[in-house]
């Protein structure tokens, strides 16, 4: 008899667990969202990560805060994403290098395996643009340009170990090319001259 009360009351509690899980999650989400995005805020990732919030509130219905946690070229906010509470309010925007290539040239707190990707947020192609009076008018005007004046040129970057570090190295790698490299904590930070 106390076995068989026993059973019948864990099997109770299973159900009424499935019942008030899909009653949660059928009111999904009933607060503010987080979405962190671990640089400062000016930057193209944090730019694109609030025109993604929006999208994310009118399809939700819901609020999502933005909240920018800077620090260790990403590392820090990363931390933040990989240590949040698994339960659909906390987000993270996080760009390729912090996952993908940090972990190869540095030690960090998180691995890959720390996160569940949930959807590609944007794709876009890196672009070299000059001013329309240039004497440069195709790449290859500036590699020769650029290749005859080793050491002149200075390329700003978002740092080392960034997507845009990483394309511009490899720029100059190929092409030979020297330039003085100058790093920004945020690409919002880089200066644009004529």
């Amino acid at each position: 008899m106390l076995r068989r009360s026993f059973i019948k009351s864990v099997v109770l509690s299973f159900v009424f667990g499935l019942i008030f899980s899909a009653q949660a999650f059928s009111e999904y989400p009933n607060r503010p969202i987080s979405l962190i995005v671990p640089f400062n805020t000016g930057g193209s990732t944090d730019t694109n990560a609030r025109i993604l919030a929006m999208g994310m509130e009118k399809i939700l219905g819901k609020r999502i805060v933005v909240k920018n946690i800077s620090g260790a070229a990403g590392l820090t906010g990363t931390k933040a994403i990989a240590d949040a509470k698994p339960d659909g309010y906390t987000f993270g925007y996080i760009p390729p290098a912090v996952v993908v290539m940090h972990p190869h040239i540095k030690k960090v707190a998180y691995s890959l395996s720390d996160f569940e990707p949930v959807a590609l947020a944007v794709s876009f192609p890196y672009t070299i643009f000059t001013r329309k009076d240039s004497s440069w008018k195709d790449f290859n005007d500036m590699v020769k340009d650029m290749q005859a004046k080793p050491g002149e040129y200075f390329v700003g970057t978002t740092g080392v170990g960034s997507m845009p570090y990483f394309a511009i190295m490899s720029v100059l790698a190929t092409n030979k090319i020297v330039a003085n490299m100058v790093n920004f904590k945020v690409d919002g930070e880089m200066p644009c001259r004529p």
